[in-house]
């Protein structure tokens, strides 16, 4: 799960009951809360790599993944990248 935005970054996860994980990985006060809102062209790599030790990666990005207006990095995918898997799973199906 994204930090909560600072004022430069409003998403609207927050306000749409976003999860409420006890201790997720991007919540280390050490972490810049930036890196999970890349720009179109950055991948993300170091906010993908801290969801992917985070024990609520998948809960995360299923939360996300309902809602496409939901910015920023989530459960280690970006808003890009769960755009273009939500395209193929409407194309090929769920199975």
């Amino acid at each position: 799960m994204s930090p909560k935005p600072t004022d430069e970054h409003e998403s609207l996860a927050w306000s749409v009951n976003a999860p409420d994980f006890s201790d997720p990985a991007c919540a280390d006060p050490a972490i810049d809360p930036d890196i999970f809102f890349p720009f179109d062209s950055d991948p993300a790599v170091e906010a993908r790599e801290i969801c992917r030790r985070c024990p609520h990666v998948m809960e995360c990005a299923e939360f996300a993944m309902r809602d496409l207006r939901i910015l920023g990095v989530w459960g280690g995918l970006t808003w890009t990248q769960r755009k273009d898997l939500k395209r193929q799973i409407k194309l090929h199906g769920s199975n």
